[in-house]
């Protein structure tokens, strides 16, 4: 997903892209993916250029280039053939530097998929297909992140099915070294100004490194990361857990500590689409759903007495009072908050991202 300019949203969906200018009342299929899987659309740094792959596996698969903020797409460069696309990354000291992370599906019963590291030079009028070395229990690459000075330098993570350690590639993918290891998946890498490292999981909770992956220092145990970026000068970070007290929260001390963006226990229903457009007619019930499972989050927030360094409304704090929103037609993701009398364009797209990978995630795991 991405926000472009004047608040458009281009969202990535199995079945095709679908755009929206008004924080999601209107949702509009891209007619030039069609109901093909669009599996990561991501924004070039300071631009308005929007790259977006594809991992069909009825048709061949494809770089798709938007120049004007994710409003419209073309095919750049030749078709990938049946190679399954995860993702697209460019070099933000080189545009022209991209690097896609590729899979291909088992053919026969008993085999496993291969997986390649896609390289291009050109913007992605061409791409060289690098090795990718694996032992027996390793079965695919995935890019994570691309070093901010350096086109070369390349982050990834090996899949295994007990862990993915993150390697380093100086040399532009050509060759690969295992710098860091935790328990279970790693589900973020971030790189900061200062070229620090950060590394995260629901598992192994954050991790940095002051030499671009020398050594790792531990900074917090207690977060269930499942995601990381660096933006502003401050490092977001998404926790899925429930002791933080926030589901994205920013760091401006190197994630040292860190300051609520959005809470789930703060989320309420509000009125701001219209009943004529199809997520106002259909969003009563989804919210009410939704609803539901944040009740979790608003029951700990109740019962925690944490401060909160953002000076959000404590959830339980008088005031404050978490209802069921009225589910009456009409309605979308807003805070609680009294003090706030409407959400930012920002913060919808972060809760209905978040939403939207909840919801992907629960039904595939690929």
């Amino acid at each position: 997903m991405t926000l472009g300019p004047e608040g458009r949203w281009a969202v990535g969906l199995i079945s095709g892209l679908v755009h929206s200018k008004d924080a999601g009342c209107t949702m509009t299929a891209d007619p030039t993916l069609g109901a093909t899987f669009v599996s990561d659309v991501r924004a070039v740094n300071e631009s308005d250029t929007v790259l977006l792959v594809t991992a069909s596996s009825q048709s061949d698969n494809q770089l798709y280039v938007s120049i004007d903020g994710g409003a419209t797409f073309q095919a750049r460069g030749t078709s990938l053939g049946d190679q399954l696309l995860r993702n697209v990354h460019s070099a933000p000291s080189d545009p022209d530097v991209l690097y896609v992370s590729a899979a291909r599906p088992a053919q026969e019963v008993g085999e496993t998929r291969t997986s390649t590291l896609l390289r291009s030079d050109d913007g992605g009028e061409h791409f060289e297909a690098l090795p990718v070395p694996f032992s027996e229990d390793s079965f695919e690459l995935l890019v994570m992140a691309v070093d901010p000075e350096n086109p070369k330098r390349v982050y990834a993570v090996r899949r295994r099915a007990d862990s993915e350690p993150l390697l380093r590639s100086d040399d532009g993918g050509e060759h690969f070294e295992e710098i860091f290891s935790a328990p279970g998946p790693l589900l973020g890498v971030a790189i900061g100004r200062d070229g620090s490292l950060y590394v995260g999981g629901e598992q192994a909770g954050l991790w940095r490194s002051d030499g671009r992956g020398g050594t790792f220092e531990q900074l917090h145990d207690d977060l269930q990361v499942t995601c990381l970026s660096y933006e502003d000068d401050a490092l977001f970070v998404c926790d899925r857990g429930l002791t933080s007290g926030f589901q994205v929260g920013r760091s401006e001390d190197r994630g040292e500590t860190f300051a609520p963006v959005l809470r789930f226990a703060d989320l309420d229903g509000v009125d701001i689409c219209r009943r004529d457009t199809k997520t106002g007619a259909i969003c009563a019930e989804e919210l009410a759903d939704v609803h539901d499972e944040l009740a979790i989050f608003r029951e700990v927030a109740q019962s925690t007495t944490a401060p909160d360094p953002s000076g959000t409304v404590d959830a339980g704090a008088a005031g404050s009072e978490l209802r069921r929103p009225n589910v009456t037609g009409r309605c979308s993701i807003a805070s609680s908050d009294p003090s706030a009398s409407r959400t930012s364009p920002l913060t919808h797209a972060i809760a209905f991202g978040l939403y939207l990978l909840a919801r992907l995630r629960r039904r595939r795991r690929w």
